[in-house]
């Protein structure tokens, strides 16, 4: 993702990548045993902060028999500017 995003931002941007996939069929039915896995890393300059994805969501991911994964890491001073450019840091 990169770039400094809200949470209806993070929701938009799995169901972007979920509609990129093949839609729910025979196919992730066979990959099932294989244990698929939706990645997200939530990088946070706040240290309390909370992050909702809806129904639609969710079962987008459980059609597809993925599991949800949620890395979440604080980082304060994060050097990623308001626009998700990185910032230039040092001579």
């Amino acid at each position: 993702m990169g770039a400094r995003v809200s949470d209806s931002s993070v929701e938009a941007q799995v169901l972007e990548l979920l509609a990129g996939l093949p839609p729910p069929g025979p196919a992730w039915d066979a990959l099932h045993p294989l244990g698929g896995q939706l990645c997200c890393g939530l990088f946070l300059e706040v240290w309390h902060r909370e992050c909702h994805l809806s129904p639609t969501v969710l079962t987008a991911a459980l059609a597809r028999h993925l599991t949800l994964r949620l890395d979440i890491y604080y980082q304060p001073g994060n050097p990623m500017s308001e626009s998700g450019e990185e910032e230039e840091t040092g001579p």
